[in-house]
C-alpha cells in the first residue's frame, strides 16, 4: 500500500473525526496515533524503493543504517509541530518515556481532556464551559490538540505529494 492511500484510507478519517469532535480523547489520540504510524509507513516504502530522499537523513547511535526513528527524528527536527505529536505518540504507546533522549511530551497523560477557558476558548468555535483535548509539553505548555493535528496533516500532505508516494 502506498503511504498516501494509507493517510487517505486510515490516517485522514481519523483526523477528520477529531477535528469533528475536537473534546474526544480517543478520537484524538486515534489522529495522533494513524499520523505517527503513516510516517512509519511512508519510511518502509521509500526504503523499499531505495528513495535518494533517504540519503539525507542520518543515522543515529553508530547505527549503519537508519531506522523508522531517525527518519521520524528528522521531521522532528525541522517541524516543532511534528516532534510534539510524535513525542505524544511515543508517550502513549508507551505510557512514560524514560530514556535519555529528551522528549517534549513525557507521559500519556500529558494528553488529556481539558476545560477551555480564558486564553484557550475560541470565540466561535467552543461552547461556554466546552472541552478540548490538550496536549502538555515539557516545558508546561498546554497545546490544543486539534490545531496541532490539523497542522501536522497538512504538512504530512505535502509531504507525500512532494515524494510521490
Amino acid at each position: 500500500m502506498k503511504p498516501s492511500d494509507f493517510f487517505r484510507q486510515v490516517t485522514d478519517p481519523n483526523i477528520r473525526q477529531a477535528l469533528l469532535n475536537f473534546d474526544d480523547y480517543r478520537l484524538a489520540v486515534n489522529a495522533i496515533m494513524t499520523i505517527d504510524a503513516t510516517y512509519g509507513v511512508l519510511f518502509d516504502y521509500l526504503q523499499l524503493a531505495e528513495h535518494p530522499f533517504l540519503k539525507q537523513i542520518t543515522a543515529r547511535n553508530s547505527k549503519r543504517s537508519i531506522d523508522d526513528s531517525d527518519f521520524k527524528e528528522h521531521f522532528a527536527q525541522q517541524d516543532q509541530q511534528f516532534a510534539v505529536l510524535r513525542d505524544a505518540a511515543y508517550a502513549t504507546k508507551h505510557g512514560r518515556l524514560t530514556g535519555s533522549k529528551a522528549r517534549l511530551v513525557i507521559e500519556a497523560t500529558d494528553v488529556a481532556k481539558g476545560d477551555v477557558g480564558c486564553g484557550d476558548m475560541i470565540c466561535g468555535h467552543d461552547a461556554i464551559g466546552g472541552h478540548a483535548i490538550f496536549i502538555q509539553t515539557g516545558d508546561r505548555n498546554l497545546v490544543r490538540a486539534e490545531f496541532l493535528i490539523e497542522d501536522v496533516s497538512k504538512s504530512t500532505q505535502v509531504l507525500l505529494q512532494q515524494l510521490g508516494a
